[in-house]
C-alpha cells in the first residue's frame, strides 16, 4: 500500500511539472517559417468590422474556408458576409483535396453582428481565425487573435444576403472547424482540470472493444486471492493494475509528444513516402482482419515478455503493478 502511494505521488508530481506543448513550434525547424512570419496577420476594428490583413510568404498558402470569427465569450454573436479583397484560386491540396486559397497579400473584412437586441452596444470578446500551409507540406494548426469588437446593430436588421450563415432560433454560429480547440483548452486550464478532463476521456475509453483483452488478466488477479480478498484490497489490486497500464501509456505518449515537436515530426509525416508507407500498413492489417494471417509480435518478445509476467506474484501490489505494465505491452492494441 504504501509502495502504490509512494508511486501515485511520483506520477502526479510529472505531471505537475510538465506543461502543455506548444504546437506553434512544430514550425520551428529551419525548413520551415513560424507561423506569424509565414502569414504576417495584422488585426485591425473599425466599428462592428474586423479587419484582417496577411503578408504571405512565398512557399505559404492561406484557406479561404478556414478565415472566420467566432465568439470568444457567451455572448452569442452573428458573422456578416466575409469579404475577401482579393480573388482566391483552386488548389489540389493533399490534406484537403480541391480548395481555394491565397498565396499573396490579402485584406479580408469580418461584419460582426449581435444576435439580440439587449445586446446591441455591447463589446464582446472574438476570436478571427485562420488556417494555412506551406507548400513542402507542412500545415500549421489553426491560429487564433483574439479581439474586441462593439456590436451596433443586430443581425435581425441586416439582410439576410450579407449574413455569413443565416441564423436559426438565435443559435450561436459555433466553431466547428476549430480542429485545435481540445490543444486550446487545455493550454488555458489548470493542472487539476486537464487531470479531471483526461480521467474522464479514460474512463470512456475503457468502454471501447479494445480493452476487453485486459478484464479477465484483471479478473483472474481479483479471484486468484480466494474467500479472504476484502474489497479494500480489491481495489488496490485493481487500482495497481490499472497505473501500471497508465505508465506504459504515458511514456508512450510523452515520447511520441516530445520527438514529434522536437523533431518536426508533423512535416514528416506528411511526406508521400511516409503516407505510402502507412497505407500500406493499413492493406496489410486489413487482410489480417479477413483472415489472411495472424498477427502478432515475434515469438520471442512475446515469450519473454509473457514468461516476466507469469513470474510476477499476483499478490503484491508491486508484482500487479508490474503486471499491468507488461500487459499493455503484450495484449493491448
Amino acid at each position: 500500500m504504501r509502495v502504490l502511494l509512494v508511486w501515485l505521488m511520483m506520477c502526479l508530481s510529472i505531471v505537475a511539472h510538465a506543461t502543455v506543448p506548444n504546437f506553434d513550434d512544430i514550425a520551428a525547424e529551419e525548413d520551415y517559417l513560424e507561423v506569424e512570419q509565414a502569414f504576417k496577420p495584422v488585426l485591425t476594428v473599425q466599428d462592428e468590422h474586423i479587419l484582417l490583413s496577411f503578408t504571405v510568404a512565398d512557399g505559404y498558402y492561406l484557406y479561404k474556408k478556414r478565415i472566420f470569427v467566432n465568439a470568444a465569450d457567451q455572448t452569442p454573436i452573428a458573422m456578416g458576409q466575409i469579404s475577401f479583397k482579393q480573388t482566391p484560386h483552386l488548389k489540389n491540396d493533399p490534406n484537403f483535396g480541391r480548395v481555394e486559397i491565397f498565396d499573396k497579400s490579402l485584406n479580408v473584412d469580418m461584419p460582426v453582428y449581435a444576435t439580440q437586441n439587449s445586446d446591441v452596444g455591447r463589446e464582446v470578446a472574438v476570436n478571427a481565425s485562420y488556417q494555412g500551409c506551406s507548400a513542402q507540406g507542412l500545415c500549421y494548426p489553426p491560429q487564433n487573435i483574439q479581439t474586441t469588437v462593439k456590436l451596433l446593430r443586430v443581425a435581425a436588421a441586416v439582410p439576410v444576403e450579407n449574413l455569413e450563415t443565416p441564423l436559426s432560433n438565435n443559435k450561436v454560429l459555433a466553431d466547428a472547424e476549430d480542429a485545435n480547440s481540445l490543444s486550446q483548452f487545455l493550454a488555458g486550464s489548470s493542472l487539476w482540470l486537464i487531470l479531471a478532463t483526461f480521467l474522464v476521456l479514460g474512463i470512456g475509453l475503457s468502454f471501447t472493444p479494445c480493452v476487453l483483452p485486459m478484464v479477465p488478466i484483471l479478473s483472474g488477479i481479483i479471484a486468484g486471492q480466494g474467500q479472504g480478498l476484502s474489497a479494500k484490497r480489491g481495489f488496490l489490486l485493481s487500482l495497481s493494475y490499472v497505473v501500471g497500464m497508465a505508465t506504459t501509456y504515458a511514456l508512450a505518449g510523452m515520447a511520441v509528444g516530445y520527438f514529434g515537436a522536437s523533431a518536426n515530426l508533423s512535416a514528416w509525416m506528411q511526406s508521400p513516402v511516409v503516407l505510402s508507407v502507412f497505407a500500406a500498413i493499413f492493406v496489410l492489417l486489413a487482410l489480417a482482419m479477413f483472415g489472411f494471417y495472424e498477427l502478432r509480435l515475434p515469438a520471442f518478445i512475446q515469450d519473454r515478455l509473457s514468461n516476466l509476467n507469469q513470474k510476477q506474484q499476483g499478490g503484491t501490489y508491486i508484482g500487479v503493478l508490474l503486471m499491468g505494465i507488461l500487459s499493455a505491452l503484450v495484449v493491448s492494441p
